[in-house]
Protein backbone atom coordinates (compact mmCIF):
# COMPACT_ATOMS: atom_id res chain seq x y z
CA UNK A 1 0.00 0.00 0.00
CA UNK A 2 1.27 3.61 -0.64
CA UNK A 3 -1.83 5.39 1.09
CA UNK A 4 -4.25 5.14 3.68
CA UNK A 5 -7.46 6.47 4.70
CA UNK A 6 -9.71 6.81 7.73
CA UNK A 7 -12.80 5.74 5.88
CA UNK A 8 -15.21 5.32 8.96
CA UNK A 9 -15.25 6.85 12.62
CA UNK A 10 -12.11 8.84 13.58
CA UNK A 11 -8.71 8.65 15.01
CA UNK A 12 -9.59 10.86 18.27
CA UNK A 13 -12.61 8.94 19.01
CA UNK A 14 -10.55 5.77 19.41
CA UNK A 15 -12.70 3.74 17.40
CA UNK A 16 -11.90 3.60 13.42
CA UNK A 17 -11.49 1.72 10.04
CA UNK A 18 -8.62 2.69 8.01
CA UNK A 19 -8.43 1.40 4.47
CA UNK A 20 -5.00 0.96 2.60
CA UNK A 21 -5.14 1.68 -1.45
CA UNK A 22 -2.15 1.07 -4.32
CA UNK A 23 -2.29 1.49 -7.56
CA UNK A 24 -6.18 2.60 -6.99
CA UNK A 25 -7.47 -0.83 -5.63
CA UNK A 26 -8.28 -1.44 -1.94
CA UNK A 27 -5.46 -3.71 -0.62
CA UNK A 28 -5.81 -3.75 2.76
CA UNK A 29 -7.91 -2.11 5.91
CA UNK A 30 -7.64 -2.32 10.12
CA UNK A 31 -10.07 -1.30 12.66
CA UNK A 32 -9.66 -0.45 15.83
CA UNK A 33 -12.21 -1.17 18.25
CA UNK A 34 -14.57 -1.61 15.28
CA UNK A 35 -13.57 -5.26 14.64
CA UNK A 36 -17.49 -5.87 12.90
CA UNK A 37 -16.56 -4.41 10.06
CA UNK A 38 -13.35 -6.64 9.15
CA UNK A 39 -15.56 -8.59 6.97
CA UNK A 40 -17.15 -6.24 4.73
CA UNK A 41 -13.85 -4.47 3.98
CA UNK A 42 -12.45 -8.23 3.59
CA UNK A 43 -14.72 -8.62 0.46
CA UNK A 44 -14.20 -5.35 -0.81
CA UNK A 45 -10.36 -6.20 -1.21
CA UNK A 46 -11.15 -9.80 -2.22
CA UNK A 47 -13.07 -8.26 -5.22
CA UNK A 48 -10.56 -5.38 -6.43
CA UNK A 49 -12.55 -2.47 -4.80
CA UNK A 50 -11.56 1.13 -6.22
CA UNK A 51 -9.44 3.26 -3.96
CA UNK A 52 -10.22 5.37 -2.29
CA UNK A 53 -13.84 4.04 -1.92
CA UNK A 54 -16.52 5.74 -3.39
CA UNK A 55 -19.74 4.44 -1.75
CA UNK A 56 -20.94 5.67 1.37
CA UNK A 57 -20.56 3.55 4.74
CA UNK A 58 -21.64 3.82 8.36
CA UNK A 59 -19.97 6.97 10.51
CA UNK A 60 -17.84 8.34 7.32
CA UNK A 61 -15.80 10.92 8.38
CA UNK A 62 -16.52 14.50 6.76
CA UNK A 63 -13.21 14.67 5.39
CA UNK A 64 -12.28 11.50 4.10
CA UNK A 65 -9.03 11.90 1.75
CA UNK A 66 -6.24 9.51 1.24
CA UNK A 67 -2.61 9.93 2.70
CA UNK A 68 0.88 8.76 1.92
CA UNK A 69 1.05 5.46 3.99
CA UNK A 70 4.45 6.59 5.68
CA UNK A 71 6.16 3.50 5.56
CA UNK A 72 8.80 2.32 2.47
CA UNK A 73 7.08 -0.17 -0.09
CA UNK A 74 8.99 -3.37 -0.78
Amino acid sequence: ADEVMVVQGSIDSGRFVAAYGRAGRMVGAIAVNQAQWLPFYELQILEGAAFPPGWRVVDQPAEATPLAAGFALA
